[in-house]
């Protein structure tokens, strides 16, 4: 669903184990290790294993290992990305996005975040059959009652210098899939749509982009 209904030709008979496209499945790869980053990182052995097992069955040639896992960690030292991932970042609501109208309706009570990567989900929306993965789906807890939830959607895009537009430009493309993963994401929940935040994480430039 990127970029919503309309798909230019291009983008599907790009060739889909390019070196862009491989890089960006082993990012996610490592990414989908992150569970609490103020509770460590994961480790490097850890990663170079997942990068053998991913590679194993792709052309990965030009794809330096050990570059990648430099940048890699580049990213996790990135101030907005470590906080991100961080569990501390669920202590106060109130700076996470939600509506005003939310935010009081949860109250100063603290919640108890929980992490899961690469949630699958097969749902129906509407009179079809939506399908797919979540990157990184935080639910917020009182008890066991799940009152919030944060999506969060990471993105390997590059951006250009001097082009002001590019990043809502890229948001724009994205927001058919994000609003998509909130609607599955309530029918899993059953939270309405308004206590769940829908968020794109721009790895390589360290940007948050919440999706309204």
């Amino acid at each position: 669903m990127e970029g919503g209904p309309h798909v230019p030709t291009r983008q599907i008979l790009r060739a889909a184990r390019s070196g862009a496209f491989l890089r960006g499945q082993l990012i996610h790869a490592w990414f989908e290790r992150v569970a609490w980053l103020d509770e460590g990182r994961p480790a490097e052995a850890a990663l170079r294993q997942v990068a053998h097992e991913l590679l194993a069955v792709a052309d990965s040639t030009g794809l330096d290992i050990a570059e990648q896992l430099r940048r890699f960690f580049v990213m996790l030292q990135t101030p907005t990305i470590a906080e991100l991932l961080s569990r501390t970042h669920y202590q106060d609501l109130s700076q996470l996005g939600f509506p005003r109208a939310v935010q009081e309706g949860l109250g100063p009570a603290p919640v108890t975040p929980s992490v899961q990567a690469e949630r699958g989900f097969a749902v129906r929306d509407g009179d079809q059959l939506l399908t797919g993965f979540l990157d990184r789906l935080v639910l917020l807890q009182r008890g066991s009652r799940v009152v919030a939830a944060d999506i969060l959607d990471y993105k390997t895009d590059a951006m250009a210098a001097g082009k002001p537009g590019q990043l809502a430009d890229k948001v724009a493309f994205y927001s058919p899939q994000m609003q998509a993963y909130r609607r599955a994401v309530a029918k899993l929940t059953q939270l309405p749509l308004e206590c769940i935040l829908a968020r794109l994480v721009f790895v390589e430039v360290g940007i948050v982009e919440t999706v309204a």
